[in-house]
C-alpha cells in the first residue's frame, strides 16, 4: 500500500527511480507525516491506517543524499511548481555561502510563491547546527534554506504530548530537548510519534509502524498544515502562510524557560485553516482610510460614495479580485504597488473599475458627485492585471464617466493598461455645452517584458 500520494515514482531532477533500501527509512516516515493515506469516513479497506495532517496532499519526492540540494529545491519550485518545500535530510551546509548566490536562489524560490519549511535541529544530543558568523551563542538553522537569507522561511522545533519543549528520557538518561534559538518560528509535535515505517522492501505486510522523534518529523506536520491552509486559500504567498501559522498557535507550557527561542507556540491546524478561510477579506470602504503596509486581498474591494481609500503600500490580489470605485468614491494610489499574488494558479488579477454615470457630468456640484475617481501618483504601479483600469462597470453601458488621473505612474505587464469607454463631459448648468474630460495621463510608463503572464498583450490604452 502506498504511504502517500506521490506525483511521480522517481526523482524529477535526476530522473532516478526510487529504490527499496531497507536502511533508508527516514524519507518514508517524513512523507507519512505530511500526507499518509487516510480512510474516508464510513468506507472500508486497508488504507487509512495512519493519521496524516495534509489529507490528500500530492508529493514530489527528491533523493536526499545525491547532492545538488539547492538545485533540487529550485527545480521543485520552478519546474514542478511545488507550493511547499520541506526537507528533513539533515545539514546541507553550516554557514552562509560567501558568494551570495545561494541567497539569490532562495529569494527567487520564495518570490515564486513557494513556501519553505525547515527543521530547527535536534539539540545538543542530536543533529544540530552552529555557525559563529550567524550567532556566536546559539544554534541556528542549516543552510542554504535558512531565514538568515530570507525571513519568510519557517523554522520548526518540537514539543511533547504535554506541550512541553523540554524532553528528558529517563530510561537512557539523555536530554533529547530539540534545538531552540531566536530564528525558530513555531513548534509542532516532535517526540514519541506514531509514523510510517519501512515494510523491509515488501517482506512485511503494510501497515508497518514505528515510534519516532525529532524535528525531522515535527517539520512535515507543519508542512502538511500549510498544505491544508492552501487548500482553502490557494493564492497565499509564503509570508501569508507564515503569518497564519504563527498567529494561530497554542502556548508551550515551559516557554518561559526558553524565552524568545520557540517562536509563537505550538501550531494549531484547526485554528490555522479557520483563519485561512477568511484571510484576505476586508470590510466595504465606507469611510476614509489608508493602506500603508503589505496586504493580501482575496475579494472584490468596494469603495463607496463619500469614502477615500489611499494606498501607499504593496497590495497583492488573488485571482478574481478587483477594486470597484463607486460613483462618489475615490481611490488614491500614492507610490503604492498593486500587483498579483504569486500563489494563484491563474495569477492575473482583475484590476480597477472606476464606475460612473453616463448621463451625468464629472464635477462635484451642489454636493453631488456622480463619478468614481482614481488618482495614481508618485510612482504608483499597477501590474499583472487583466484590465488594469477601466472607466465603467463591467457590462453596464450606463456606467461610463469614471475619472482616471495618472501622473508619474507605471503600468507593467497588464493585458491591457487602460480602457476608456465612450463618454462626453458637459457643463452642469448647460448640458448641451461639452467640456473636456477630467481624466488625464501624464509622464506615465507603459511596459511589457518577458514576465508578461500568458504572453497575451492587448494594448496599453484603448479609447
Amino acid at each position: 500500500m502506498p504511504v502517500a500520494y506521490f506525483v511521480l515514482p522517481y526523482d524529477p531532477y535526476s530522473n532516478s527511480a526510487f529504490d527499496c533500501t531497507p536502511t533508508f527509512w527516514h524519507g518514508t516516515t517524513v512523507a507519512g507525516f505530511v500526507a499518509a493515506e487516510t480512510i474516508e469516513q464510513g468506507s472500508q479497506g486497508n488504507n487509512g491506517q495512519l493519521a496524516s495532517v495534509g489529507f490528500k496532499t500530492m508529493l514530489v519526492g527528491y533523493n536526499a543524499w545525491g547532492g545538488n540540494y539547492l538545485q533540487k529545491a529550485f527545480h521543485a519550485s520552478t519546474v514542478m511548481h511545488a507550493n511547499i518545500i520541506t526537507s528533513s535530510a539533515g545539514g546541507w551546509s553550516n554557514c552562509p555561502d560567501a558568494t551570495g548566490w545561494d541567497q539569490l536562489v532562495v529569494k527567487e524560490i520564495l518570490d515564486n510563491g513557494t513556501c519553505i519549511i525547515m527543521p530547527a535541529g535536534n539539540g545538543v544530543n542530536g543533529t544540530h547546527n552552529f555557525c559563529q558568523q550567524v550567532d556566536p551563542v546559539n544554534d541556528c538553522p542549516f543552510f542554504p534554506l535558512s531565514p538568515y537569507y530570507d525571513s519568510r522561511i519557517i523554522i520548526v522545533t518540537g514539543t511533547d504530548k504535554n506541550d512541553k519543549h523540554n524532553y528528558f528520557d529517563a530510561n537512557s538518561n539523555i536530554d533529547y530537548t530539540q534545538s531552540h534559538y531566536p530564528m525558530v518560528d513555531v513548534c509542532a509535535p516532535g517526540h514519541d510519534l506514531l509514523g510510517a515505517g519501512l515494510t523491509d522492501c515488501g517482506n512485511n505486510n503494510w501497515p508497518y509502524y514505528g515510534s519516532y522523534g525529532g524535528t525531522s518529523f515535527a517539520t512535515p506536520i507543519v508542512a502538511g498544515t500549510a498544505a491544508l491552509i492552501l487548500s482553502v486559500n490557494p493564492c497565499l504567498e509564503p509570508a501569508d502562510i507564515e503569518l497564519i501559522l504563527k498567529s494561530t498557535t497554542d502556548p508551550v507550557v515551559d516557554e518561559a524557560n526558553y524565552s524568545g527561542m520557540l517562536g509563537s507556540g505550538r501550531i494549531n491546524a484547526y485554528n490555522a485553516v479557520t483563519l485561512a478561510q477568511t484571510y484576505g477579506t476586508v470590510p466595504t470602504i465606507n469611510q476614509n482610510e489608508t493602506w500603508s503596509d503589505d496586504k493580501f486581498i482575496n475579494q472584490i474591494v468596494s469603495i463607496e460614495s463619500g469614502a477615500t481609500l489611499t494606498i501607499t503600500g504593496k497590495i497583492r490580489f488573488a485571482e478574481n479580485s478587483k477594486i470597484i470605485i463607486k460613483p462618489g468614491g475615490v481611490l488614491i494610489v500614492n507610490g503604492g504597488l498593486l500587483t498579483n499574488s504569486k500563489g494563484c494558479s491563474n495569477p492575473l488579477w482583475e484590476g480597477i473599475e472606476v464606475w460612473g454615470t453616463s448621463n451625468q457630468h464629472q464635477y462635484t456640484y451642489s454636493g453631488n458627485c456622480y463619478q468614481g475617481k482614481l488618482i495614481l501618483m508618485n510612482g504608483a504601479t499597477i501590474e499583472n492585471a487583466r484590465e488594469a483600469v477601466v472607466n465603467r462597470k463591467y457590462d453596464d453601458w450606463n456606467s461610463m464617466g469614471g475619472i482616471i488621473q495618472a501622473d508619474n505612474a507605471n503600468f507593467i505587464n497588464n493585458h491591457r493598461a487602460i480602457l476608456f469607454m465612450p463618454y462626453s463631459n458637459f457643463n452642469p448648468n448647460n448640458p448641451s455645452e461639452t467640456r473636456d474630460d477630467l481624466s488625464f495621463i501624464n509622464n506615465c510608463n507603459f511596459e511589457t517584458n518577458n514576465n508578461l503572464i500568458d504572453g497575451q498583450f492587448h494594448s496599453f490604452i484603448t479609447m
